[in-house]
């Protein structure tokens, strides 16, 4: 693929994968309320390292907005995967100013005992 061939691509995908899986990290065990606001507070933490991205040149698009977009509510989140305790995130962001988006999803998962 020609998109790849210095890498760039790759790298920050990389990254994005990493970065969006720390941030999760720190919304692990918490209560998922039913108000949304947990899932908009992670929403809100993976927007601003898009932001953050956009800002740096690392992702393409005259607005942040149409560089990277995070999505919370379904078919990401449903109350099914609510209640098994799962938070996820879905980043659909352009890597490349030939692409059009990417998807990465980003699922916390938190780590149960079993007796």
């Amino acid at each position: 693929d020609r998109i790849f061939c210095q890498l760039s691509a790759s790298r920050e995908r990389m990254h994005l994968v990493w970065a969006g899986e720390e941030i999760a990290e720190g919304f692990l065990f918490k209560t998922i309320d039913g108000r949304g606001q947990l899932i908009a507070a992670l929403q809100g933490a993976l927007m601003g390292m898009l932001l953050e991205q956009w800002k740096a040149n690392a992702i393409f698009g005259k607005t942040a907005p149409e560089a990277g977009v995070v999505n919370v509510g379904e078919p990401v989140n449903t109350p099914t995967t609510e209640s098994e305790g799962q938070l996820n995130a879905e980043l659909k962001v352009r890597l490349s100013p030939f692409v059009e988006s990417m998807s990465l999803v980003i699922i916390s998962v938190p780590v149960v005992e079993q007796v």
